[in-house]
């Protein structure tokens, strides 16, 4: 029977013997990495490993297929996304397409000139995670920027969407605070954003928005393309050695 290593290893207790609550440990699961792109997940030995149900688990998994984040193939299994270059440009420009009109609502609810205090205090946030070196820490603070812009927008049904976009927009940018140059592009990729929103100017913000998505888009895409051909070459190196 396959095992699994739970990135919290315990015993759901009654209150938890919830899909929800399987979903969650799994979910984190997958956005960590701890189970792998193309990793086949078996609802029997998941039941089995977490001490629930069968039906726990098969709801769980539903949950985070409806999520992007498994895909059932027929006759085959429940497997965990293996993201292209088509996928990471397809949740670019879904979240490009409500993040635009959030920053919109933003520059029209807000006063020309006023600062925008909680996004400041964010990027501040951001900076001490840089300075102490804490590339993840950093990642979920840029998350929480982007939550707050949402919130900021005034739109309940936008920041819903975000929220249900969070957990495959976790998954792509898993790695993203390894691609920056240097930490410390992470705060000055958003301040631009904030400074054009502070101005009243629906024209810069969109701009800023969209060179802040486009940006981090293409450096994933790159990222995934030199990891593969790094993968394809390890492979093709192994082969050659056999022969």
């Amino acid at each position: 029977m396959t095992r699994f290593t739970m990135v919290a290893r315990r015993t759901l207790t009654k209150p938890e013997l919830l899909p929800s609550a399987v979903a969650d440990l799994l979910r984190e699961q997958v956005v960590t990495g701890t189970l792998a792109p193309g990793q086949r997940l078996v609802e029997a030995s998941l039941a089995d490993e977490m001490d629930v149900s069968r039906g726990t688990v098969r709801d769980a998994l539903k949950e985070l297929e409806d999520e992007g984040l498994l895909e059932n193939i027929p006759r085959r299994g429940t497997y965990v996304v293996d993201l292209g270059p088509a996928d990471i440009r397809e949740v670019y420009d879904l979240r490009a397409a409500i993040e635009m009109r959030a920053v919109r609502l933003v520059v029209e609810r807000s006063p020309r000139g006023a600062p925008q205090v909680q996004l400041r205090q964010i990027i501040e946030r951001i900076e001490k995670a840089v300075a102490a070196g804490d590339g993840r820490r950093a990642q979920e603070l840029d998350m929480a920027f982007h939550g707050e812009l949402y919130r900021l927008s005034g739109s309940r049904r936008l920041e819903e969407a975000f929220r249900r976009l969070l957990p495959v927009m976790r998954l792509v940018n898993r790695s993203r605070h390894q691609l920056f140059p240097t930490l410390a592009d992470v705060p000055r990729e958003h301040l631009p954003l904030v400074e054009a929103i502070e101005s009243g100017s629906l024209a810069d913000a969109g701009e800023a928005i969209d060179h802040h998505l486009a940006n981090a888009r293409d450096l994933l895409i790159e990222h995934f393309d030199a990891l593969r051909a790094l993968q394809q070459a390890q492979t093709t190196g192994r082969g050659g050695g056999a022969r």
